[in-house]
C-alpha cells in the first residue's frame, strides 16, 4: 500500500516499482507534458520522472497531513493540499516552491475536501458547500493571488476543470482560454461553474 508498482500496457511485464513512502499511498496524478508522475501519502509527496521512474523530488509533511495533489494541465505547476487549509504550488521545472494558496478568512467548517488546478485557476470545495477559486499567478509574482468564495446549494466531492472554449468562436459572454469547473454534488448532481 506504500508502493506503486508500473505495468507495461503492451506487454503486462512489471516495469518499475515506486518506493519511498512510510504510510498508505492515497493519490497518483500523471503529468504527461512533463513526463511526471506524483505519488501522495498523508505523511509525503513524491515526484518520479516518467522516462526512467527516477525519484526527482520527495516533500515530507512536517506537521500538517497532506489530503490532496494535482498537476495543472500542462504540467508547469504541481500541487499538494496540507491539512485542508493551505494549497503549495510546486513548479516542475525548477521542484521548488512556488506560492500557497490559502482561504482568506478560514471560519469553522472551512477546510479545503479536494482541489484541481486548470491553466488559469486553482478550484477547492470547501467545508458544506463552499466553492474557493484562485487565479494562478505566473511564476513572477510574489504574493498569493485573493482567493474568492461561492456558495454553492449543496456540498461537493469532487472536482474537474477543462477548457470551456478553445477558438475564438466563443459564445454569450464566454472568451477565448475561460475554464469550467465540473463540481460533482454528494447527493449525485453536477454543477458547472464559469470561470473567466
Amino acid at each position: 500500500r506504500s508502493r506503486v508498482h508500473v505495468f507495461s500496457v503492451e506487454t503486462l511485464a512489471k516495469t518499475a516499482e515506486l518506493s519511498g513512502h512510510r504510510l498508505e499511498i492515497n493519490a497518483v496524478r500523471t503529468s504527461p507534458p512533463q513526463a511526471l508522475v506524483l505519488t501522495q501519502s498523508t505523511d509525503s509527496a513524491i515526484v518520479w520522472d516518467m522516462r526512467s521512474w527516477e525519484r526527482l523530488r520527495k516533500l515530507d509533511a512536517m506537521s500538517s497531513p497532506m489530503g490532496d495533489a494535482a498537476f495543472c494541465p500542462t504540467g508547469r505547476l504541481c500541487g499538494v493540499l496540507f491539512r485542508a487549509v493551505r494549497i503549495a504550488l510546486w513548479s516542475t521545472a525548477s521542484l521548488e516552491a512556488h506560492i500557497d494558496l490559502d482561504l482568506a478568512d478560514p471560519g469553522p467548517g472551512s477546510q479545503m475536501r479536494c482541489f484541481v488546478l486548470g491553466r488559469r485557476h486553482a478550484v477547492a470545495a470547501v467545508g458544506g458547500g463552499v466553492l474557493a477559486v484562485w487565479a494562478l499567478p505566473d511564476f513572477s509574482a510574489v504574493a498569493a493571488p485573493e482567493c474568492q468564495l461561492f456558495d454553492l446549494p449543496r456540498p461537493v466531492i469532487k472536482l474537474a476543470v477543462g477548457a470551456l472554449w478553445q477558438t475564438d468562436e466563443c459564445q454569450a459572454g464566454a472568451a477565448p482560454g475561460d475554464e469550467i469547473a465540473y463540481a460533482m454534488e454528494e447527493a449525485g448532481g453536477v454543477m458547472l461553474v464559469h470561470l473567466e
